[in-house]
């Protein structure tokens, strides 16, 4: 029972975060991902304008309900850059232009989370801001994907996969957040790159 009630708390705090602007939600569309040609850092976007905010639930609901949001929750493939290779880079747009087909939406209409993109990097207070809000991002998202398809670490040359995927402590939490809300529009990208839905 304690478990449980400190978990309601914790949804709760997340949610207020939100809601009260603590720290805004920021999308991209993935038309504009698409123009990136690989996954560009937060700061850049930001600098450039190419993400978009929203500073309370109410303003994020409003937007959302002409279009779709998919939180993307993924291994690195390197230290310092993600994805320096563009190996999850292709498979995000392959996996999301799947999902298009599937909503009926355009990719001006589907945006996307993605750590790199959407959250700073390399500042401890911003960065634990988002930590305590990660179940109100996981949650407003209205499609959570596990992009995970076979890749190889661009410094171990390690196979990373499904598999490697569930031993990360960030993509563990990012699941976990997820599927203390809901487990509706939860799909999977992996070895057979196809999008797979996992039953509710």
């Amino acid at each position: 029972r304690g478990q449980i009630t400190q978990c309601l708390v914790q949804i709760s705090n997340a949610i207020a975060i939100g809601s009260e602007g603590r720290y805004p939600l920021r999308l991209i569309s993935l038309e504009q991902l698409e123009k990136l040609g690989r996954l560009m850092p937060f700061r850049h976007l930001r600098e450039h304008g190419q993400l978009k905010d929203f500073n309370t639930f109410a303003e994020y609901s409003e937007f959302i309900s002409t279009g779709a949001a998919v939180f993307v929750s993924h291994q690195w493939l390197g230290t310092h850059h993600p994805d320096d290779a563009n190996q999850h880079y292709n498979a995000l747009l392959e996996s999301c232009h799947l999902l298009c087909d599937e909503t009926k939406l355009t990719p001006s209409q589907l945006y996307v989370w993605i750590d790199y993109v959407c959250i700073p990097e390399g500042n401890s207070h911003p960065k634990q801001t988002v930590l305590d809000a990660m179940h109100y991002f996981t949650a407003a998202c209205t499609h959570f994907l596990v992009l995970a398809p076979v890749a190889a670490h661009e410094e171990t040359g390690e196979r990373c996969d499904e598999s490697t995927f569930m031993t990360r402590g960030w993509c563990r939490l990012e699941v976990w957040s997820r599927l203390t809300v809901t487990n509706d529009n939860f799909y999977v990208f992996g070895a057979h790159r196809n999008l797979k839905l996992i039953p509710r």
